[in-house]
């Protein structure tokens, strides 16, 4: 490199470094260049990898598999046998906070005494599925409970839920699927009102009475 050149890349050098947008691009690319390597290395200085030997069979077929490789091969493989006490669990190790503590301490009891009975193996399942059970029946009930004794009413306004049957398609008259004009449904539509036991005929009484 000459010394014109030298001089030309330290003027624009910085002159990149005092321009705003060059800044602001430069540390946008620095930071997506961290995550990129946050998510390689998993939080860690290196990035993880396998040391399962020659883990694909072309490897073991293409290359020089010796008696050593085999015997390494092997061993890896009855390595990822459990033995009888595993998996092993901790109880006083968790990462949940008092909350999910408090969340889950009722299922861990029903699963701690159901254990003997459904056995070691199917108790994760049972822990796992029963909370969603009992989480979709609670929900269930409430979403009833609204709907059978919070209904919308007239007297209310638009509080409330309203569960109704799905409007019928509108038909010109005369056609064969034509409703007579007396059958209208309008009691879908006025929450009660017309089945109302006040505010009716000599019960109507307003505040100019």
């Amino acid at each position: 490199m000459t010394k014109s050149e030298a001089i030309f890349d330290s003027v624009n050098s910085s002159y990149y470094d005092k321009d705003p947008f060059v800044r602001d691009l430069q540390k946008k690319i620095y930071v997506q260049e961290l995550n990129i390597r946050h998510n390689l290395t998993f939080g860690g200085k290196y990035a993880p990898f396998s040391i399962e030997p020659f883990p694909r069979e072309r490897d073991r077929l293409a290359s020089p598999f010796t008696d050593e490789d085999r015997k390494l091969r092997k061993q890896w493989l009855e390595d990822q046998k459990l033995s009888l006490r595993e998996p092993v669990s901790n109880p006083s190790y968790t990462n949940n906070n008092i909350f999910r503590r408090i969340y889950s301490a009722p299922y861990d009891a029903l699963t701690k005494a159901v254990t003997p009975l459904i056995g070691d193996g199917v108790a994760p399942y049972f822990r796992k599925v029963v909370p969603k059970v009992f989480g979709l029946y609670f929900g269930a009930c409430i979403l009833w409970y609204r709907v059978k004794y919070n209904h919308r009413v007239w007297y209310e306004g638009h509080r409330g839920m309203y569960a109704g049957l799905k409007s019928r398609p509108g038909y010109a008259p005369g056609h064969p699927w034509a409703l007579p004009t007396n059958d209208f449904d309008y009691k879908r539509y006025d929450c009660g009102f017309s089945e109302r036991e006040c505010y009716k005929g000599d019960k109507f009484v307003t505040s100019s009475a």
